[in-house]
């Protein structure tokens, strides 16, 4: 069988990868085997040659701590369950602009920035149009909207300090949406910097750092604001859903999409004795790409797209003694979505009832508020070698100014002779829903022995409309050496259905009130092998979900009855010399609908990173990073094979301290050799969505 050239480059990246990883693997096998022959002889005078390398050795060996495992700090390698912590000054020399991009570091984790539906999937589990399955924050604060469970999270990197990720289930200690992972962004609140970044595609970024500290009053201030966005960027659609028919005449299609983009974040962070303040906005806006029916728009120089999120929290924390911590918060959060004339088909469109001279087009909004309080209390050495954390939280949600605006008949279709508003039952979704949620949670650590430790724990959730669900969890991790670590856990959580999958009116994608929640219940294995220069991870998974909410081409929601998720992730991390790191990971995960006897759509059983970071001289980094990305499964309606694969690679060489002390400057190229990379379509295109192709960018940051 003769491949065409497109199946030719498919298999030709996945060599490429494969040689990459292969060559990464064996140095670090010929190196840890050295750097152990070195540990043997530690002590004898004839080792001393070895003196400089291993100072340098234990320099670098700086433990990493985190606190999203168990709201207490711990290294991370120690948590139960199974955490990955990204740096924001690694990020940075790595050439990664935002969270999406981190995210894709992340063994077992696939994020996409699709205009109209950004995403992110865990070991094959969290995609759907209407319910994302992850939980996103800044700074503890959540963010997610109840309209989707989504959040739009294209955070710049220069404010960020580090990006916490459970790897799996996080239900017991945070809820609501906590299902299949949790991100936790903590953003930066001890210095003052400015920068800039400009690049292809009339890409941008402007903002700064900025903190204020008075330690006589115990007084902390600090604020992060940032501008970004891009320019179109070429990008050109294939053929829609009117080749081949009537209405291909007037169709948009094959042309340009208007995937411009600008957004603002801004992060306040106050604290004073025991009392603290965080605020969080974002604000989103971008062009209508694709569209959402399968019909390219036309090529516009607008934002169609506009999302809003307004987040305040305020609480009171202290340490009555060194043994109990209680905290008291309250917080109100606000979400809008909005959608600006966005063309549903073109001027002269026919359907076999009618004609739209003018074509069809939509602008919706929706807004939904949050008002909700809680209270925690951290109890240390209740007995010994025990710590218990208990908390309750109440949420009152609700929506309102929900309407959409068209220039045809929802129901009938039948053209109108200018745009009307709708609302009730020709709305498309309910309007003024309410959602009350009790939540309370037991946590607690107990070490067992020296060298084992024992985590526990469950939640107890109640929805006012979607029902109650319990979210029990234990873990064990046992240490017997220094070099080794053991995990293993074992969870169960729910999800309730997002307010679209019970309450959406559109006569396509009728919601269903009745749905009941996803139920997951997971195992994770973990081995850890760690030496001063080398640390190797392999975690094996598997998950079983019951009445798991899916929804195909954006028309129906369905619900089948269970699936499973099993796999495995390999992440290796080896520092061979002081100026050379190298880094990867590669994760399979397999996915089986029980009922459709297949996939879950947009699941990807392949995936895998490869870094390379050498430091030539003192403040100058060069980085070197390779991606692959396997097969993706299409809905369970369409008959094509899997979207292919494909490599993408990036360099990008930093200069630090470069004219003047906390002046850096870099730059790069992503995807260098300008890889084909595509994204699965809704209905209609089937060339699927092509994305941005290389793009070079320089960017300014200084520290003062």
């Amino acid at each position: 069988m003769r491949l065409s050239k497109r199946e030719i480059l498919v298999d030709s990246n996945k060599l490429y990868f494969i040689t990459l990883l292969f060559v990464f693997v064996f140095s670090v096998i010929l190196g840890t085997s050295s750097s152990e022959g070195t540990d043997k002889g530690i002590g004898d005078e004839s080792n001393a040659m070895y003196g400089s390398e291993l100072r340098w050795l234990k320099k670098e060996s700086t433990i990493v701590y985190t606190e999203i495992a168990t709201k207490t700090q711990l290294e991370v390698d120690l948590v139960p369950g199974m955490v990955t912590v990204l740096q924001g000054e690694d990020l940075r020399r790595r050439g990664i602009h935002n969270v999406v991009e981190a995210l894709n570091l992340v063994s077992g984790f696939v994020a996409n920035d699709k205009i109209t539906n950004k995403y992110a999937i865990a070991r094959g589990i969290g995609n759907s149009y209407f319910g994302s399955k992850i939980m996103y924050m800044i700074d503890s604060v959540p963010l997610n909207i109840n309209m989707t469970n989504a959040f739009e999270f294209i955070i710049p990197i220069e404010m960020i300090e580090r990006i916490e990720i459970i790897r799996g289930l996080g239900s017991v200690l945070y809820g609501r949406w906590a299902y299949a992972g949790v991100v936790n962004v903590i953003t930066i609140k001890d210095e003052m910097s400015v920068y800039g970044r400009y690049g292809t595609f009339k890409s941008y970024n402007g903002g700064g750092n900025f903190f204020y500290e008075d330690k006589t009053n115990n007084l902390r201030i600090s604020l992060n604001a940032v501008s970004m966005g891009n320019g179109h960027t070429g990008v050109k659609s294939g053929p829609d859903l009117t080749t081949g028919t009537v209405n291909e005449s007037v169709s948009n299609a094959p042309g340009s999409i208007n995937d411009k983009k600008n957004l603002f974040s801004s992060v306040i962070d106050v604290s004073y004795k025991g009392i603290y303040l965080k605020g969080v906005g974002y604000y989103d806006v971008y062009g209508a790409g694709f569209g959402l029916n399968g019909l390219l728009p036309p090529m516009e120089d607008r934002g169609v797209f506009k999302y809003t999120t307004y987040v305040v929290e305020t609480g009171w924390q202290m340490e009555a003694t060194d043994d109990i911590k209680p905290k008291l918060y309250a917080g109100f959060k606000k979400n809008s979505s909005i959608t600006d004339k966005l063309w549903i088909s073109p001027p002269g469109y026919k359907t076999v009832l009618f004609t739209f001279p003018d074509g069809q087009y939509t602008t919706s909004h929706y807004a939904e508020q949050s008002i909700y309080s809680g209270t925690e209390i951290q109890l240390g050495e209740l007995w010994k070698d025990n710590t218990l954390l208990a908390g309750l939280e109440f949420e009152n949600i609700k929506t309102y100014d929900t309407w959409h605006e068209l220039n045809y008949d929802p129901l009938t279709g039948e053209p109108l002779p200018e745009s009307q508003r709708f609302t009730g039952d020709k709305n498309f979704m309910n309007d003024h829903l309410r959602r009350n949620r009790f939540s309370v949670f037991l946590h607690d650590q107990y070490k067992i022995a020296e060298h084992l430790t024992l985590t526990s724990g469950v939640r107890f959730e109640d929805y006012s409309d979607a029902g109650q669900g319990v979210s029990p969890a234990v873990a064990l991790v046992y240490k017997p050496h220094q070099n080794h670590i053991l995990k293993a856990q074992f969870a169960k959580a729910f999800r309730p259905p997002t307010f679209l999958e019970m309450h959406s009116q559109n006569v396509y994608n009728l919601g269903n009130r009745d749905i009941p929640a996803e139920r997951i219940k997971t195992i994770e294995l973990e081995y850890i092998y760690k030496t001063t220069p080398f640390t190797g991870r392999i975690t094996t998974f598997s998950s079983l979900i019951d009445n798991i909410i899916l929804t195909e081409n954006y028309l129906t929601v369905y619900r089948d009855h269970s699936a499973k998720s099993s796999g495995v992730e390999i992440e290796l991390e080896f520092k061979p010399f002081e100026k050379l790191t190298l880094d990867g990971n590669v994760s399979y995960a397999y996915t089986h609908g029980n009922q459709t006897n297949r996939e879950l759509a947009e699941s990807i059983r392949w995936l895998g990173n490869v870094g390379v970071t050498y430091n030539f001289v003192s403040d100058i980094y060069l980085n070197l990073q390779t991606r692959y990305v396997g097969s993706t499964v299409r809905e369970i309606t369409s008959t094509r094979d899997s979207l292919k694969g494909y490599t993408t690679s990036n360099i990008t060489v930093s200069a630090e301290n470069i004219l003047d002390k906390g002046v850096t400057l870099r730059g790069g190229v992503k995807n260098i050799f300008n890889s084909d990379v595509r994204v699965i379509s809704s209905i209609g295109f089937v060339d699927d969505y092509p994305q941005p192709g290389r793009m070079s960018w320089v960017s300014l940051y200084k520290k003062f």
